[in-house]
């Protein structure tokens, strides 16, 4: 998953500094700082019409707590101006695990797209009680635009997309959603 690099950094329109860990009980999720990638649509991609929005993250899972929890969900939905909505789904969402001798080491090798030092993880994900993990999700998200309380799919022809405009009126607010299997409601990462 690469993207056009030109593209302007999530934090140049959203303040990713003020940050607060989602939590529950005893468990905890974070966005590690600096590891949130450029937000926007893959233009190397030979097609005129672009519908679905490429953006990863490394998030810290911490499970305080004497038993072990079941991760069974990570979404993303991100709110625009004039009515866009992007919105992730379970079968494009991956989850990247890996090893490393200190987390410095392990965020090093989840940063890189280079898939041979990292591992993929499917959901359900389960993390051991008194642990925690580091794991890199890459989120594609599609692109609605609300009509009369629908949400309906839409797209940018290649001429529409300019930076940063069209990213700013897709991006004003996202909300990262983690599912465990302790609380009937998700955890809720806003930023």
């Amino acid at each position: 998953m690469i993207m056009d690099i030109s593209l302007i950094k999530v934090d140049k329109f959203l303040n990713l500094n003020n940050l607060q860990p989602a939590s529950f009980r005893k468990f905890s999720v974070t966005i590690i700082p600096a590891t949130v990638s450029a937000f926007g649509f893959d233009l190397r991609e030979p097609s005129d019409n672009f519908s679905r929005i490429d953006w990863f993250m490394i998030l810290k899972l911490i499970n305080a707590s004497e038993n072990s929890l079941i991760i069974e969900n990570i979404e993303a939905e991100c709110i625009g101006k004039y009515n866009y909505r992007c919105k992730s789904d379970n079968f494009s969402t991956q989850i990247y695990k890996t090893s490393g001798e200190s987390e410095e080491d392990v965020i090093s090798k989840l940063l890189k797209d280079d898939t041979s030092t990292k591992q993929l993880v499917f959901l359900p994900l389960l993390l051991k009680a008194q642990s925690e993990k580091l794991v890199r999700v890459n989120f594609t998200l599609e692109v609605y635009r609300r009509v009369f309380l629908k949400l309906k799919p839409t797209s940018f022809r290649r001429q529409e997309i300019k930076e940063p405009e069209t990213y700013q009126d897709l991006l004003q607010k996202a909300i990262i959603k983690i599912k465990i299997n302790e609380s009937s409601k998700p955890l809720l990462l806003k930023i």
